[in-house]
């Protein structure tokens, strides 16, 4: 298998901080919308350890989805439904957005972010979770069917990794593809989605002992497909 030289987390959903004027006009409504649609400790659960720190680099979205969703495209196809970048509608809630310059600033200062970190050979890791009630899979594995598809021996192995703890994996099931900003060099991308059953209460929303068992398993991933440090000499 082919090494990489960087590992960049893409953490676009971890947060369910809604601006002031977030233009929706029912906020309780929205808000339970808020609760079961925010990858809650995915944050926490994709962070390296201290041995990948360095090699590994996190990159985090600080306000929630329902402001700004950083994970779309600008020409995205979910922009009919009204789901584009800066949502309009979501369910039976309705947005009106008075703030849209400052608000795909926000979107674009992360993409920019995202994008400063890649070097070549790299590899993103686009980090998610989803509802129990929307498929009989833990582990979703997500790429896309072009040249940023990770080799299939990095496939199998991430796949392998959690087969072999007991969780069920699902290759592009149910979400597919992964995220892939626009760079001159080339990289590999590669979604990993964990079911919020295999890490957290969804009731409470607080994390069980599954937040740590995937978190060494994302941790042994990284290790296995990174670049091993030269020895140094004393």
């Amino acid at each position: 298998m082919r090494y990489v030289k960087k590992i960049i987390l893409n953490i676009p959903h971890s947060s369910d901080r809604l601006l002031s004027e977030n233009g929706w006009t029912d906020q309780k409504a929205i808000a339970k919308e808020v609760r079961r649609w925010t990858d809650w400790h995915t944050d926490s659960m994709f962070q390296p350890e201290a041995d990948m720190k360095g090699k590994v680099v996190p990159v985090v979205f600080g306000v929630s989805r329902f402001c700004v969703d950083v994970e779309r495209l600008q020409d995205d196809p979910l922009n009919a439904a009204g789901q584009g970048i800066l949502y309009e509608r979501f369910g039976d809630c309705r947005r009106v957005i008075a703030r849209r310059n400052a608000l795909m600033n926000e979107y674009h200062g992360f993409i920019s972010r995202l994008s400063s970190e890649l070097v070549k050979d790299s590899l993103i890791v686009d980090c998610h979770s989803f509802p129990s009630d929307l498929a009989d899979i833990d582990i979703c594995i997500g790429y896309n069917d072009d040249a940023s598809k990770p080799e299939k021996e990095m496939i199998d192995s991430v796949a392998r990794l959690f087969d072999g703890a007991g969780f069920k994996v699902g290759l592009n099931n149910p979400y597919s593809n992964s995220i892939t900003p626009k760079a001159p060099i080339d990289y590999k991308s590669l979604m990993i989605e964990v079911n919020k059953r295999c890490y957290m209460n969804e009731c409470t929303l607080a994390r069980t002992i599954g937040h740590d068992i995937i978190s060494r398993l994302v941790n042994d991933f990284y290790r296995l497909v990174s670049e091993p440090s030269l020895p140094t000499h004393g």
